[in-house]
C-alpha cells in the first residue's frame, strides 16, 4: 500500500493539471510516504533472523534516509529540466519498481498483504 500510493500520488502530480492534480496527488502521496518506513520495516524484519534485526534496522534506515536525501536534488533537477509535472511523473518509477521488488522477492506479500518469514535462517526455531 505505501509504495503503491506513493507512486499513484507521484503520477497524479505529474500527470493531472494543476491545482486540482497537485492536491489530490500530494494527499495521496503524502499517505504513501507516510507508511513507507513502516511498511519497508516490516518487511526487511519479516526475513531477518532474531539476531540479526538490529543490523537489518541500521542498514535499512541508512539506506532510506540516504534516499531521501539523494532524491530531492535529483527532483529539483528533474523539475529544472522538465518542469514539476514531469519530475513528478518520473518519480513515481522509484516507489512502483520498490513494489515490484517486493513482489519479486515475497511474491505473496501483496496478496496476503504482509511477507511471509524465510525458514532455515540462523536463528530461526525449528517447528
Amino acid at each position: 500500500m505505501a509504495f503503491a500510493s506513493t507512486a499513484a500520488g507521484a503520477e497524479i502530480i505529474g500527470s493531472v493539471p494543476p491545482p486540482a492534480g497537485l492536491l489530490a496527488g500530494t494527499v495521496v502521496f503524502a499517505a504513501g510516504i507516510a507508511l513507507c518506513m513502516p511498511a519497508s520495516l516490516k518487511l526487511v524484519l519479516a526475513s531477518a533472523a532474531p539476531g540479526e534485526r538490529a543490523d537489518v534496522i541500521g542498514n535499512m534506515t541508512a539506506c532510506y534516509a540516504a534516499a531521501q536525501t539523494a532524491g530531492a536534488p535529483l527532483l529539483g533537477l528533474a523539475a529544472g529540466a522538465g518542469g514539476f509535472r514531469l519530475a513528478f511523473a518520473a518519480g513515481a518509477v522509484a516507489p512502483a519498481a520498490a513494489l515490484l521488488l517486493q513482489a519479486r522477492h515475497e511474491p505473496g506479500a501483496l496478496n496476503a498483504g504482509h511477507p511471509r518469514p524465510r525458514a532455515g535462517r540462523r536463528g530461526d526455531r525449528a517447528t
